[in-house]
């Protein structure tokens, strides 16, 4: 997956695309599953559950050098049914999360969420990533959120920022290729 680079207004966070995912039928997902093609010439491929303190949910993820294509069945993750579709966004330096909420919270008319969310991987408890996005669009047919990780997480798993201290999705996938 290619990333646009956009030139950047001075003290603006900078924000990536980290994925994309999509809902799709049973028998469409196991169709993905099965084709050669997909696993060994588009993308590295698996198909895994995540699991956080307060949900859980089960994808088919074709893995770029700096994005993913996450896909559901219906039911895969909860509330979501067949079409459901979203972006996730990452903020490239960590912490920056805060300035795009208040960049968010200006927007009239609508109000910002935010929360953390805390990875479960075997016995440890490890704060991943705060989820910020607008009401209007959480959890229903299209939702779009930003990802700002947890230095915890990023040290955890032993990701690498780039030269200039910056999160991206090719230093998260890393260990994956």
């Amino acid at each position: 997956f290619a990333v646009a680079t956009v030139a950047q207004t001075p003290g603006q966070p900078s924000v990536e695309l980290n994925h994309v995912y999509v809902t799709l039928q049973k028998d469409t997902i196991d169709s993905i599953a099965k084709s050669a093609f997909i696993s060994e010439q588009f993308s590295m491929f698996e198909q895994k559950t995540v699991k956080t303190v307060s949900e859980s949910w089960t994808g088919t993820y074709l893995m770029g050098w700096r994005g993913y294509l996450e896909l559901f069945a219906s039911g895969g993750s909860e509330g979501l049914t067949d079409g459901s579709s979203g972006i996730g966004f990452s903020a490239s330096r960590l912490g920056s999360g805060g300035a795009i909420k208040r960049k968010l919270d200006s927007l009239p008319g609508e109000k910002t969420l935010s929360d953390l969310s805390t990875k479960v991987e075997g016995k440890d408890r490890i704060p991943w990533f705060d989820s910020i996005r607008l009401q209007s669009l959480d959890k229903g047919a299209f939702s779009a959120w930003l990802m700002d990780f947890r230095s915890d997480y990023i040290k955890f798993r032993k990701i690498e920022l780039t030269k200039d201290g910056l999160f991206d999705r090719h230093g998260y996938n890393a260990y994956r290729y």
